[in-house]
């Protein structure tokens, strides 16, 4: 896990958060000045080790029409990387990737953080 650590570090220097780092819990979140949230958490299960990254923000009055998009964003056919996942919880719309450990470095959270903020802003029709 240690580039895990490295990487999350390296991330962290780059936004301008310096010695950022997982948890004891092997996670981290923080807001930013739009309202979303980013969420990072290390998961060593017996049968894979990951890296879960989400953003999560503030759901709409009218959300339904978010959360469909956001759902079809889920279907595998139409994503090439990794698979999406979407969730709500108090209020947040959750969009979440997970890299395979030996796939994870800096460049890789940059382009999943990317890629979860672009559909985030599609969700919302900001484009």
């Amino acid at each position: 896990m240690s580039w895990v650590q490295q990487a999350i570090s390296d991330f962290g220097e780059s936004i301008g958060i310096p010695n950022l780092e997982l948890g004891p819990e092997k996670s981290l979140s923080f807001a930013l000045k739009s309202g979303k949230e980013i969420h990072i958490a290390y998961l060593d299960d017996a049968s894979r080790e990951e890296v879960l990254v989400g953003i999560s923000a503030p759901l709409p009055q009218d959300y339904l029409s978010r959360i469909v998009y956001a759902l079809r964003l889920c279907d595998f056919r139409l994503n090439d990387g990794w698979t999406l996942h979407t969730g709500i919880s108090e209020g947040m719309l959750i969009l979440a990737m997970r890299i395979p450990q030996r796939q994870f470095s800096i460049l890789e959270l940059e382009r999943a953080l990317a890629q979860l903020n672009q559909f985030h802003d599609e969700a919302a029709g900001v484009r």
